[in-house]
């Protein structure tokens, strides 16, 4: 029996708190699209987005985290594996998506345009299962970044990289700025886009985790999360108040700001959990709820699009303050228990969730 009291979950409770944040984003996205970004509600919503909008990257660093660890034993049979049930588990989820909306909206029937609605919406795929064929492409290039880890070159220069691409990518968020149009073709010139978005932070993962900051440099990185969460926030509202939309201002997965943010929860789990000893009971729930995870990111957009379809409870029904994080760990719970009850029968437990 594996002593669990040893064995190091940190990566586990960050992945739990990842899922949730997943939520967070859609449940306080929705509404900031429909509200008068003049409303408290909708400065609220964004807040509740800008605190959670981290999630994606550090799914990714998770996955680089163990990945890419040269200990760790990655055949290819096993690779091709979790290629495999990724490709299955995106074009499952997109066949039950695409038939989920087509029946919302012209009722519970087949018939040619059902049929011809269900295909268009399966090839656009859902709105949040974008993050499965990005995974799907990183995990094709974890052997060569594998063997550049194994033989001790450039991890340290790929992390590095990956940052200034951040920040050239931040710059061009800012269409205000002089010259705007002359940079912008300058920054897509540079040959960078290898280290964008997911295999960046795919390093950047396992970059951390392997080799970790010294104290001093962990909490200045809290301290520029701390500030990027209030950038994030009063500038996309500012940016609102003046377009009179959400543009998505700093909240992408490539700013500055969720940059440092995800850094810091990362590194923030990693550093406080790391050595911590855990009773063999509580590291067994925290691996059974882990295992859920990826069923609760597929499904919980079910129960949300229920909630949004049926008007049963909305994130204006009463504070968003409060109506965000409820909502969300309502969403949270119910799509655990699904998941746990389709986890009991073996195929769907294997290659769907």
């Amino acid at each position: 029996m594996i002593d669990n009291t040893k064995k190091d979950f940190s990566i586990e409770l960050l992945r739990l708190l990842a899922s949730f944040m997943v939520i967070v984003i859609h449940v306080s996205a929705y509404r900031t699209y429909a509200l008068d970004p003049q409303t408290a509600y909708w400065q609220i919503m964004n807040f509740w987005n800008s605190i959670a909008s981290s999630a994606v990257p550090i799914f990714i660093m998770i996955s680089g985290a163990f990945m890419l660890n040269p200990q760790i034993e990655l055949g290819g049979k096993k690779l091709y594996k979790k290629i495999l049930k990724l490709v299955i588990v995106y074009i499952v989820w997109s066949v039950i998506y695409a038939f989920y909306i087509t029946w919302w909206e012209y009722g519970i029937r087949i018939d040619t345009a059902i049929l011809k609605s269900v295909i268009k919406l399966t090839i656009y795929s859902r709105y949040h299962l974008w993050y499965l064929p990005m995974l799907i492409g990183i995990y094709i290039f974890t052997p060569l970044l594998r063997a550049m880890i194994r033989g001790g070159g450039g991890i340290q220069y790929a992390v590095l990289i990956f940052f200034i691409n951040v920040i050239l990518k931040t710059i061009l968020e800012f269409k205000i700025i002089p010259h705007f149009e002359l940079i912008n073709t300058l920054i897509e010139k540079l040959p960078l886009e290898i280290l964008s978005q997911g295999i960046g932070y795919y390093i950047l993962g396992y970059w951390l985790y392997t080799y970790g900051l010294d104290l001093q440099k962990r909490r200045l990185l809290y301290i520029l999360a701390g500030i990027s969460v209030l950038l994030t926030s009063i500038i996309s509202g500012y940016v609102a108040l003046k377009d009179g939309t959400l543009e998505g201002l700093l909240h992408q997965n490539m700013s500055l700001t969720t940059f440092f943010e995800a850094m810091a929860i990362f590194v923030f789990f990693k550093g406080h959990y790391l050595k911590k000893e855990i009773s063999l009971h509580a590291g067994m729930k925290i691996q059974f709820l882990s295992n859920l995870t990826l069923g609760i990111y597929l499904f919980h957009d079910v129960v949300l699009s229920f909630f949004r379809e049926t008007q049963i409870l909305d994130t204006t029904d009463f504070n968003p303050i409060l109506s965000i994080p409820c909502i969300s760990s309502l969403l949270f719970v119910i799509s655990a228990l699904v998941i746990i009850l389709l986890k009991r029968i073996p195929v769907i437990s294997k290659w769907i969730v």
